[in-house]
Formats: C-alpha cells, sequence, structure tokens
C-alpha cells in the first residue's frame, strides 16, 4: 500500500507566491489588472456567479467525484453574495442616475447584508421606469429573493455550521436542492438585474454627455 507524501506547511512559502512569469500557470492571478477599469460591486458580482457556476459544471461533468451534499452552502453562499453584490450595484447606479437621493438609510442598507431590504428600496425605482410593463417579472424576482432571505438573512447561514443562538443553520434549509436548478433560478434572477443595470447605464451616459455638452 502507498503511503501518500505529507507535504507540511514551508517556512519560506507565501500563500500569496507570485514569482515566476506570467505564462507558467493558469491559475495565476494578477490583481493589479482585476477589474480593470470597471471593478466594484457588479464586476464582483459576476465573479462570484462565475465561481458559483464552475462548481456546478464541474460536479455536473463528473470532475469531482464527492456526492454534492457538501456543495449546497459554497455554491448557495456564493450565489447569495453574487445576488447582494448585483443589489447593491444596481442600488448606487439609481443613486448616479439622480433616481433616488443617497441618504442614511440607503447609506445603512448598502453597508448591511438584507437582501429583501435592497430589492424593496430598488423595485419602486424599476416600476417607474417602466409603469406600463408587466409586474409578473418582478413579483417572480421578488419571490425569489425572499426564498434566499429565509435561509438565509445576514449572509451568515450559509458560512457557518450554526446560527448565533447555537442552532443548525440546516433546520432553515430545504430538505433536497438540485444544484443546476438553483443555477437557472439564478440565471433568471440574473438576466432580469442585468437588464435593469443596462438601462440605468443608458441614462447616466446620456447625462454624462449632456454635462459634457453643455460646459
Amino acid at each position: 500500500m502507498n503511503v501518500p507524501e505529507l507535504s507540511w506547511p514551508d517556512v519560506r512559502r507565501s500563500f500569496f507566491d507570485m514569482e515566476g512569469a506570467q505564462s507558467d500557470s493558469s491559475t495565476k492571478c494578477f490583481i493589479d489588472h482585476m477589474g480593470m477599469s470597471c471593478f466594484g460591486p457588479d464586476y464582483l458580482s459576476g465573479q462570484y456567479k462565475r465561481a458559483a457556476d464552475l462548481l456546478v459544471k464541474a460536479k455536473q461533468d463528473g470532475a469531482d467525484p464527492y456526492h454534492p451534499d457538501g456543495l449546497f452552502m459554497p455554491v448557495g453562499y456564493l450565489y447569495r453574495h453574487a445576488l447582494e453584490l448585483k443589489l447593491k450595484g444596481l442600488l448606487e447606479r439609481i443613486i448616479d442616475c439622480d433616481l433616488m437621493d443617497k441618504e442614511e438609510s440607503i447609506e445603512k442598507l448598502l453597508n448591511r447584508h438584507d437582501i429583501v431590504k435592497l430589492w424593496k428600496a430598488i423595485k419602486p425605482i424599476l416600476i417607474n421606469q417602466w409603469p406600463n410593463a408587466d409586474r409578473k417579472p418582478l413579483n417572480n424576482a421578488e419571490a425569489l429573493l425572499c426564498e434566499f432571505h429565509k435561509i438565509d438573512k445576514s449572509g451568515q447561514s450559509l458560512r457557518y455550521s450554526k446560527v448565533k443562538n447555537g442552532g443548525d443553520v440546516r433546520d432553515k434549509f430545504p430538505k433536497i436542492v438540485r444544484l443546476e436548478m438553483l443555477q437557472e433560478a439564478f440565471d433568471e434572477m440574473y438576466s432580469l438585474l442585468d437588464g435593469c443595470l443596462m438601462h440605468l447605464d443608458s441614462i447616466l451616459e446620456y447625462m454624462n454627455d449632456m454635462r459634457n455638452e453643455y460646459r
């Protein structure tokens, strides 16, 4: 029987070793290039989603030989955090477009982790942008958000094994989850929020063009 060779921490090693040529590793991260000019909540949201998508794909492709049970919390956390960042980026863009004042209450909201309260601040603005549109997509998005909020109100329950009072976090989790269906539902949510963000970007671009024209 072959006993695997143990590898102990080397005092000379760093967790963040960046030595070597640029082409020597497919996993080397150049942090100063990360996000380039678009670094912010929306960029980071996309990266957390990307990481979750990669985990689900690895499981589907058979690259991971272990049972998927243990992936629910990491995948769920990555998607939830991606959603929180996406909503915060959307709220910041709404403020940039002068569609909402950045009051103290909004500032507090941006510093917290309540995705339902974030959504409730955003939803009326979206309705005002498309007053005659079908409300079903927004209502369905809200239902999905509330479902996520129910199992993790603070962004902590998907990270730890126990809640603050000592209870098991799994008590509020669904009994069975198919990761690919979680991904599909999240993709639909993300597409809606992306579309809203693109609309706000066009408003902001128009506002900037007007400012430049009258300087």
